[in-house]
């Protein structure tokens, strides 16, 4: 072979090896961020759902045996799947727990046979697919208390917060979860409510899949507002599908009957129930706010204005509940509500915080005594409620009248510092976001954001939306928010690598030229780690090498995932550049 034929060749096959090397280490980083789980620390294992998701709610005091709908339910216990799916106030949640109730108080026998629950309250912050699978495997622990805690261990490791969980590792976690619950004896019932806040792809795809694979055992419970993007046509083919829409839900005219006769000391007249039929469209909390209305001592002469003025359409229902409803409350009361209708959920001390009084405990149990649409989020001891999602709404809007905006944000800001004083960051990172109050929010981010474990362990998605409302100008005096605002958007880029933005770039910049005159610290270390990474992605070698060089000479032994990452890069360099230039 010529001389210049041998030369061509031996450098086309070192440019093949390099290049095949260098997909290699980006395999691996890509690798450590999104690969195989890892051993789950102990700081990774105090990291808990909040209990009052995964309990049912209590039932109203006045209630309505919907039989027809109960007996509709336990049909549904042939099928895999019962979706509830309508408006906001038709009664879905009270029907599904009236249903629990009778089930697990009826004695064993073929039409109301007993089985077990699990509970998941779903909400926009659960659009996270590892948070979403880890509400769903620790409400799974309510049908045995040792249920699957390997398949719990799968989803709590630091990979599994950087990316969305790799498909092989959800599907071992969801395997382990379905054959423990397969060995069960008897029935078990998974219910999700308010199904219809989750906007995420991949959780209908991952949750269509758990559903296809469910053993017969087990039955899923959606409650939704809208039709879920699953594969519900499939379903109903297969039989493997029950539904309750609106029209199922709206109450009859007997059902009214029977409700109003726990309310109202005499019987309306036919005219009358007639009209209010018709008015109230069989909207279940419609029929409450009308309860409300009718409960004190008002004669038959008294009862006649109050069914003239109600109308069944919704938005006049939310003047109603302000005009009459909360205008009818003491003045002490109006204002309770009021101050604390922005509260996402409510707690005795968290309230107190928010209105600086001492007693919200009392009334909030006053509050669920009168019937106010507050509903309790926890079933056994009642300490965390939350207002009905349309009449927030409506209290809201009065408040913003009534007290006015500075008002209303001294006090979520005051609930900011409960959550931060019962390490709900997360809480007080979104309570100063709300206040706009982004000082504060830039330094509860750095605190959420102080240590590598927390780093690795918090869901990146909620990080994302968090940094997403901080004005551009905090990150020119927060560097540490602008590197981690820079690291959240490489690690969830949908590109493989990602590319350097210039937004990324800006950030980089920004905290850069923040530690330029400063003792080096963890976080420039992470820095130059960041661009090492951003290196090896764009194929620069040589740049990534230094850069990794450099960051390894700052970063503290502890900081073992950025460490890591750094000493994949230099290794695989040494491969390249041969044994005999290693020294």
């Amino acid at each position: 072979m010529p001389s210049g034929t041998l030369t061509y060749y031996t450098q086309h096959m070192r440019s093949r090896e390099t290049a095949r090397r260098r997909k290699t280490i980006a395999g691996r980083l890509r690798n450590i961020w999104q690969g195989e789980p890892a051993r789950v620390t102990a700081t990774e294992q105090q990291v808990a759902p909040l209990a009052p998701k995964l309990r049912p709610q209590r039932l109203p005091g006045a209630i309505v045996a919907r039989q027809r709908l109960l007996a509709h339910l336990d049909e549904g216990l042939e099928r895999k799947l019962i979706v509830l799916s309508a408006p906001a106030g038709f009664g879905k949640t009270t029907l599904v727990g009236q249903w629990i109730a009778r089930h697990q108080s009826a004695p064993d026998g073929p039409l109301q046979p007993p089985f077990r629950v699990a509970w998941v309250s779903l909400d926009n912050g659960d659009n996270d697919t590892t948070r979403f699978w880890r509400y769903l495997i620790t409400a799974c622990q309510a049908f045995r208390a040792d249920l699957e805690t390997g398949a719990l261990a799968l989803l709590q490791t630091p990979q599994a917060a950087w990316r969305p969980l790799r498909q092989s590792a959800l599907e071992a976690a969801q395997t382990m979860l379905l054959n423990e619950i397969t060995s069960l004896p008897g029935r078990s019932v998974l219910v999700l409510e308010d199904y219809h806040t989750i906007t995420t792809p991949r959780i209908h795809e991952t949750l269509a899949s758990f559903i296809e694979h469910a053993p017969p055992c087990l039955h899923v419970v959606l409650m939704t507002c809208n039709d879920p993007p699953l594969p519900l046509d499939r379903w109903r083919a297969e039989g493997q599908l029950s539904e309750v829409q609106a029209d199922d839900l709206r109450f009859s005219a007997d059902e009214m009957v029977s409700f109003l006769q726990q309310i109202i000391p005499f019987m309306l007249s036919s005219e009358e129930m007639e009209r209010l039929l018709e008015r109230v469209d069989g909207w279940g909390v419609g029929l409450r706010l009308l309860a409300l209305a009718l409960q004190g001592p008002l004669t038959e002469e008294q009862i006649e204005p109050v069914l003239t003025s109600f109308s069944g359409n919704h938005r006049h229902l939310l003047e109603y509940f302000v005009s009459e409803v909360l205008n009818a409350q003491p003045e002490p009361m109006q204002r309770f509500l009021l101050q604390t209708s922005l509260l996402a959920a409510l707690t005795g001390s968290l309230c107190d915080a928010v209105t600086e009084r001492t007693d919200s405990e009392q009334w909030l149990e006053t509050v669920e005594r009168s019937g106010l649409f507050l509903v309790s989020l926890d079933r056994t001891s009642g300490l965390w409620y939350r207002y009905h999602a349309l009449f927030a709404e409506a209290l809201q809007h009065e408040a913003r009248r009534r007290l006015g905006e500075e008002v209303l944000q001294a006090g979520i800001q005051r609930a900011s510092s409960w959550y931060e004083q019962h390490d709900m960051l997360a809480e007080a990172i979104k309570a100063a976001l709300a206040g706009a109050d982004f000082t504060r929010a830039a330094t509860l981010l750095r605190k959420l954001l102080s240590s590598p474990s927390q780093l690795s362990t918090h869901e990146i998605s909620t990080l994302h939306g968090l940094l997403e409302q901080v004005p551009e100008q905090v990150f020119c005096e927060q560097p540490v928010l602008a590197l981690t605002s820079a690291i959240v958007y490489v690690f969830t880029s949908d590109r493989h690598p990602p590319a350097m933005t210039p937004l990324i770039e800006e950030r980089l910049q920004r905290a850069e030229r923040a530690w330029a005159l400063e003792e080096a610290t963890v976080w420039s270390g992470r820095l130059v780690a960041l661009r090492a990474m951003l290196a090896l992605w764009q194929e620069q070698l040589s740049d990534a090498t230094a850069f990794a060089q450099k960051a390894l000479a700052d970063l503290p032994e502890a900081d073992y995932e950025w460490r890591s990452l750094c000493s994949n890069i230099l290794g695989e360099d040494k491969k390249l550049i041969g044994p005999q230039n290693w020294i």
